[in-house]
């Protein structure tokens, strides 16, 4: 009998250590629906009441901005990496709209004492990484050191709503601007610097070469309109014949250098005798100008109607890149 009930009692423990731990493949995910819930809570970690007041306030911010927020809040991750149980839970089952990617996940795993905030790709330029780093650290963490679970999540979602909606008074209350922590305060290292010069040195060259290439173009233009094409004889050193092929770059108007070499024979180091009034040739490759208007949109533009026909809930085909932040407590 005492056997049975050794047996027994492992493993109920056996179990309950095993009840806890989610992959995303095990994770219960909410349906959307007419009455949806924004939250997978299955070890019951967070209050009824609570639930109910975060899932009110996500309808509310899925309505004015379109944001589909998932809320999953579990004792233990299986791998213990919630920056990849987010990213992988997040494209699995497709949170936030497929149109603008307005998706975002916020994973509390209170065993292993970790946390993840990650936006959607078409959000990232709303909460970037430093927000959430900031959300984290001034929000979650205070609140998970004292295992006021129902708090750090709520307080979270309300910082989130309030950078969405475009909160300022509650965004300079609950997030400091300038946070003083060593995250921003990190020194560049060398690879950085290294990382910085290879990119931005041939950037600032290319930005130069544009500008003096555009310094000559109306003069060439105008040049070219008045001045008939004609070759000239000049025989220079060997230096000097580069530095003008060179030059013909920016300056080619409708003439042409040659010389002579031994035999008679002429040849021209600079020619521009295919230079026309939109498309110039000589010297050294050619360049046209075309006139048009282009036009770039930036930011999101969310929509404030309700639709009596959305599905409101997570899922809606989304997909995430990586962004945010993960920490722990």
């Amino acid at each position: 009998m005492k056997k049975w009930l050794v047996f027994i009692l492992v493993l109920m423990g056996t179990l309950s250590l095993s009840a806890g731990v989610y992959n995303p493949n095990t994770i219960p995910i909410p349906e959307n629906g007419e009455n949806p819930s924004y939250i997978s809570n299955p070890d019951n970690i967070l209050s009824d009441s609570i639930c109910s007041v975060i899932n009110r306030k996500l309808y509310r911010l899925e309505d004015s901005t379109g944001v589909k927020t998932l809320v999953m809040v579990m004792e233990h991750i299986e791998g213990d990496d919630p920056h990849q149980f987010s990213l992988q839970v997040g494209n699995l089952y497709g949170i936030g709209s497929k149109e603008e990617n307005t998706g975002l996940i916020l994973t509390l795993a209170t065993l292993d004492r970790s946390y993840c905030i990650m936006p959607g790709r078409g959000l990232e330029g709303e909460i970037p990484d430093i927000t959430c780093y900031r959300i984290g650290e001034h929000v979650m963490i205070p609140r998970l050191k004292e295992s006021a679970w129902d708090k750090a999540i709520d307080e979270t979602v309300d910082a989130v709503s309030a950078i969405l909606l475009k909160d300022t008074a509650t965004v300079q209350r609950m997030i400091p601007s300038s946070p003083q922590s060593s995250y921003e305060e990190e020194e560049p290292t060398i690879f950085d610097v290294i990382m910085g010069a290879f990119i931005g040195i041939p950037l600032i060259l290319l930005m130069f070469w544009v500008l003096f290439r555009l310094f000559f173009f109306i003069p060439n233009l105008i040049c070219n309109l008045i001045i008939p094409y004609k070759e000239v004889e000049w025989n220079p050193g060997r230096f000097m014949r580069t530095f003008m092929h060179c030059f013909n770059w920016f300056w080619n108007i409708r003439i042409s250098l040659y010389y002579k070499d031994e035999l008679g024979r002429k040849i021209l180091y600079v020619d521009n005798s295919s230079t026309e009034f939109n498309s110039y040739s000589g010297g050294g490759g050619g360049y046209s100008y075309s006139s048009g208007r282009s036009s770039h949109s930036s930011g999101h533009s969310y929509s404030r109607s309700h639709s009596s026909s959305r599905s409101h809930g997570s899922r809606g085909g989304g997909s995430f890149s990586g962004g945010g932040h993960s920490g722990r407590f």
